[in-house]
């Protein structure tokens, strides 16, 4: 993908806002500007990726390891139930009592490889069951050239890196909520 045309995490972007939503759901994601159908709304880089396998023990170290804007990002976002501790009795300590697991867990999208992923605008998108756009992820595996690349570490990065992509399935106008479909 180009590099160019992406939103980097926590990043602002003028085609889309975060809003409260007219029906009192709380936040959501408006266009700023009209969409053609079958148009690109927004690609943004992941804040957080969770690799296949990793328990929720290690979700946990890796959402220490945020960068602070990131971390600050992804604590705004909604949160899932805290349950404090994992599966099996697994201490799941995230630095933040527990506050980044439950938004990694209400906003995380998984991905066609089964990893999964959070991001600090698309996470704010709302579920229809007539949905306005489409999600369209982009993957580079863990531990390849582009992952480092793309994330900016060396050889020790094994989390990937993803880029959502928000299509428009039909146009927009301009202060329309973006709806997709979470099933």
């Amino acid at each position: 993908y180009d590099e160019g045309d992406i939103v980097k995490a926590g990043d602002d972007f003028a085609g889309v806002r975060i809003a409260e939503s007219s029906d009192g759901r709380g936040k959501c994601l408006l266009v700023t500007r009209a969409v053609p159908a079958g148009s690109e709304v927004i690609a943004e880089r992941a804040l957080f990726v969770r690799p296949v396998g990793w328990s929720m023990r290690r979700v946990a170290i890796g959402l220490q390891k945020l960068d602070p804007l990131d971390r600050e990002a992804m604590l705004k976002l909604a949160k899932a139930p805290n349950l404090g501790r994992g599966s099996a009795g697994q201490d799941v300590g995230d630095g933040s009592g527990g506050q980044l697991l439950a938004a990694f867990r209400a906003n995380s999208a998984l991905l066609p490889d089964g990893s999964a992923a959070v991001f600090r605008l698309v996470s704010r998108a709302n579920h229809s069951c007539k949905p306005n756009c489409m999600l369209k992820p982009d993957v580079t595996p863990a531990g390849s050239l582009g992952a480092r690349r793309r994330r900016g570490r060396g050889r020790g990065d094994r989390t990937g890196s993803a880029v959502m992509r928000l299509i428009a399935t039909r146009p927009l106008a301009r202060g329309e909520e973006v709806l997709i479909s979470y099933i």
